[in-house]
């Protein structure tokens, strides 16, 4: 087993060997029992009773290859290649899956399990082609690398059973095999040189979250909830039925489901339904427009006339794009409506929204599916996001579980063993902390580096309020309080909490009336004081006093005006008390730039040296202008260039990157951009943090800032210990940067 040279980044982890190993096992499309069937998570896939080891395939130089048949055979190969021994680390293409095998099926504990396709996210290649282990090859290959071409063998295991295969197929199945793992390591050694080896750490903590769980769930608290769920929609939904004259449940699921009809219940209701370009509709059309036989079908005396009618020429409708309703969840103009003043319109909405997704429900059912098989897996995909952050996976969103406010049902559901408990900390605002570092916000850094609360300060500039007093009472425990000391808690609660959101939703460039929206989407509305009410009410006419449907359409459209004019009264204070921070979202526009130019320079923090761009950065010789964090990873932003908007004339920049199986164009300015770099440096703060927790005590999840473990009762105290010191302290790349966390436990995730 003669290993090549490894590259520093490796020698620096105390890396010796490097594994790259490829399992085959039993699948059946058929039967649905196969990793591309809808709802088949790699952990269902593995603890399935039909789950079958076909065999391995190992390397620890790309040259020989060592193979193995069934599974105490392939468990075996492993053993004998070290992959649980210090200084062996083991790579795979999916190595969630690889993982799983080998930790879930064999017992194998690999010393350090990192991805291949998590290095194409972290080297920005996965931004340019697709993750899989076929188009990286044929990239590289493109590129002059010698790696061969993947095979499709595989295509014709589907169904088969190792006891079933002919010995013929076996040989031509292990080619197959012995192929991929020769692309694999080729594909390692060019991209593990490339990725910092803090990121390498976190790729294989990320990974042992999922194939190392240790939390179990409480299966009857998700039944009687998910209970609870199904008869409140129903009752909701009956209510609805009748008021709409629906005969029944169903026949009004039919009018909601239905786009043409759910637009004309809004219609009925006085709400012209959002519209959106349909870009495959779109796309569709401008690809039969150049069919000179669509063309001549479509363009007939009759359609013209329609045209013509409409007021337009054959030109003028060819030019147009595509249009559909916006009835999704994520658009915008759609979900303003569930604050509308009219609840008959947000209440049709939010039964669109709950029904066409039926997010609560469906996400109960996966946890409760996960409960049968055993132990809870942490499903995140690392650096799946343009920050390197964290996605969710396998349908969980266990990014998504409510901390402060909402429904906590789904993390009391998540309990430790017997004798044991969750435990954690959540760094304390540190986005807010990463952007006033960047921008050299001093009078922001100050209040964070004196542990003082940005959040009462916020309220004391938006409400004249002083800091010391909104802190004071905001913290306090409403609990014993009556009349005027209740009503001064409240409204200082809500300036703090006005003063958080501002801070957090402000940075990164919000325009007033997008401030507005935001607040609006999580159910916050800014109402006036009875004393402005009463000014208001002073200047109506007569006539509309008198006549109180009309009042009540005037009061209505009042408090949605004020709720607008505050925001943006709000979002311009903001501004104005943080001009460093506005300061840093134009230094980013010129960064862009200067990009499209070409050019390369340092901007932000203490020495205008934290961030580094280079508008000549390539990946691979394919154009990836981008900006290089303290920490060394890279954001990126393939094919950035300048273009000039048509109605407006101004200049702004695009970039485009793979997505799906077409590529994508994405507009980017400066919010944007700081936006991108406060996340991804807060990022790498956290898991430069965590791989140091994660070396005493196994991390077992992250939810946004928060990292957590699963400890003995009795070892509260020395873990609380470790991960305060861990997320107090300044990684090296960012010194001088205030930091603080929060540590608490509880026997279920809910009570920390």
């Amino acid at each position: 087993m003669n290993q090549p040279k490894l590259p520093d980044n490796l020698i620096s982890l105390g890396i010796h060997r490097v594994v790259a190993l490829d399992f085959e096992t039993y699948y059946n499309t058929a039967d649905k029992y196969s990793l591309a069937s809808k709802d088949m998570t790699t952990e269902k896939y593995v603890r399935d009773p039909r789950y079958q080891t076909i065999c391995v395939t190992a390397t620890v130089d790309g040259v020989n290859v060592y193979e193995a048949w069934g599974h105490e055979a392939s468990r075996q190969l492993l053993i004998d290649l070290g992959v649980e021994q210090p200084g062996v680390l083991t790579v795979a293409h999916n190595a969630r899956f690889d993982g799983c095998v080998g930790e879930m099926t064999m017992g194998i504990r690999f010393n350090m399990l990192v991805c291949t396709m998590h290095m194409m996210r972290i080297t920005g290649l996965s931004r340019i082609i697709s993750e899989s282990l076929r188009s990286l090859a044929d990239f590289l290959r493109s590129k002059g690398y010698p790696i061969p071409a993947k095979g499709h063998e595989v295509e014709n295991a589907n169904g088969l059973r190792l006891e079933h295969m002919t010995e013929a197929f076996k040989a031509r199945y292990m080619g197959y095999c012995r192929t991929d793992t020769i692309i694999l390591y080729a594909a390692a050694m060019i991209l593990l040189p490339e990725c910092p080896p803090d990121t390498l750490r976190a790729s294989n903590m990320t990974l042992q979250m999922y194939t190392r769980p240790a939390i179990r769930l409480n299966s009857q608290m998700l039944e009687d909830y998910l209970s609870a769920l199904r008869k409140r929609r129903q009752e909701t939904l009956a209510s609805m039925a009748r008021e709409h004259g629906c005969d029944g449940v169903p026949a009004f699921m039919k009018l909601l489901r239905s786009k043409a009809k759910f637009a004309e219940l809004l219609r009925s209701v006085g709400v012209e339904p959002p519209m959106k370009e349909s870009l495959k509709a779109t796309e569709k059309k401008r690809a039969n427009l150049c069919d000179p036989a669509w063309v001549a079908k479509t363009k007939t005396p009759k359609f013209l006339a329609q045209l013509e009618k409409g007021g337009k020429t054959w030109d003028q409708w060819a030019a147009e794009p595509v249009m559909d309703y916006a009835f999704a969840v994520k658009d915008t103009e759609f979900a303003e409506l569930t604050t509308h003043w009219d609840e008959r319109v947000q209440a049709l909405v939010t039964a669109r929204m709950d029904n066409n997704s039926s997010q609560a429900e469906s996400r109960t059912l996966r946890f409760l599916d996960c409960s049968e098989r055993g132990l809870f897996v942490f499903a995140l995909q690392y650096a799946n996001a343009r920050t390197h952050r964290y996605g969710a996976d396998d349908g969980l969103n266990q990014q998504n579980l409510p901390k402060h406010k909402g429904d906590k049902t789904l993390r009391y559901s998540m309990e430790a063993p017997d004798g044991y408990e969750i435990g954690g900390a959540d760094s304390s605002q540190v986005e807010a902390r990463c952007l006033a570092y960047a921008a050299q916000e001093t009078s922001l850094l100050n209040i964070f580096a004196t542990g003082g609360d940005p959040y009462s300060h916020m309220g004391e500039i938006i409400y004249g309020v002083p800091a010391a007093e909104i802190r004071k009472w905001a913290k306090m425990d409403s609990h014993g309080l009556e009349g005027e000391d209740k009503k001064k808690q409240a409204d200082l609660f809500f300036m703090r909490f006005m003063g958080k959101k501002t801070i957090l939703g402000s940075g990164y460039q919000m325009s007033g009336n997008k401030f507005a929206l935001t607040l609006r989407q999580e159910g916050i509305t800014l109402k006036p004081s009875r004393e402005q009410v009463m000014e208001w009410l002073k200047l109506q006419p007569s006539h509309i006093i008198a006549n109180k449907r009309v009042l009540e359409l005037e009061y209505n459209q009042y408090l949605q005006d004020f709720h607008l004019k505050e925001s943006k009264r709000i979002n311009w204070v903001y501004r104005q008390t943080h001009q460093r921070i506005k300061g840093f979202w134009d230094m980013c526009e010129w960064v862009l730039g200067k990009m499209c130019q070409g050019e390369q320079g340092y901007f932000g923090g203490p020495d205008g040296c934290l961030f580094y761009f280079d508008g000549k950065h390539e990946i691979f010789g394919e154009p990836a202008p981008g900006i290089q964090l303290p920490n060394g990873e890279w954001l990126v932003y393939p094919y950035l260039e300048t273009y000039k908007e048509d109605d407006t004339g101004y200049v702004k920049f695009r970039f485009r990157e793979h997505k799906g199986k077409n590529g994508m164009t994405k507009h980017i300015y400066g919010g944007s951009l700081t936006e991108n770099l406060i996340q991804a440096l807060a990022f790498t703060i956290l898991t430069w943090q965590a791989v140091r927790i994660h070396d005493v005590i196994p991390v077992k999840g992250n939810v946004h800032d928060e990292w957590f473990s699963v400890f003995r009762k009795e070892l509260r105290d020395k873990v609380r210990a470790v991960y305060e010191l861990a997320m107090k302290t300044v990684p090296p790349f960012v010194p001088g940067l205030p930091l603080d966390c929060e540590f608490s436990s509880g026997p279920s995730y809910g009570d920390m």
